[in-house]
C-alpha cells in the first residue's frame, strides 16, 4: 500500500483563505475576526489516497472530477514505510 497525495495546483486557486490570526477558540466567523482570515497561496492539498497503485488513484481521481483537466492536479506518492503527523 502506497500514500498518494493529490494537491490542486496553486495557479489554479482562487479566493482562498485561512484562519492565521487569533484564537481557534473564538467565533472565528464572528464579524470581529473578519481580518483574522488571510489570503493564502500555493497548492492546495486536496486529498490523500492509500492504494496499490497509481492507475487505481488516477481512475479515483477521474470518478470524483470527471469535468476537471487532469493538468489541475498535482498528484505526489510517498514511499516511506512509515508517515507520522507532526506537531506544528
Amino acid at each position: 500500500m502506497k500514500i498518494y497525495f493529490l494537491y490542486v495546483r496553486g495557479k489554479y486557486m482562487r479566493n482562498a483563505q485561512a484562519y492565521l490570526y487569533g484564537s481557534i477558540d473564538a467565533d472565528i466567523h464572528d464579524e470581529s475576526a473578519y481580518d483574522d482570515w488571510q489570503d493564502i497561496f500555493g497548492d492546495l492539498l486536496l486529498m490523500e489516497f492509500n492504494e496499490d497503485s497509481t492507475k487505481v488513484v488516477r481512475k479515483k481521481i477521474r470518478e470524483l472530477y470527471p469535468c476537471a483537466d487532469m493538468r489541475i492536479f498535482k498528484l505526489v506518492m510517498v514511499s516511506a514505510k512509515k508517515i507520522k503527523e507532526v506537531r506544528v
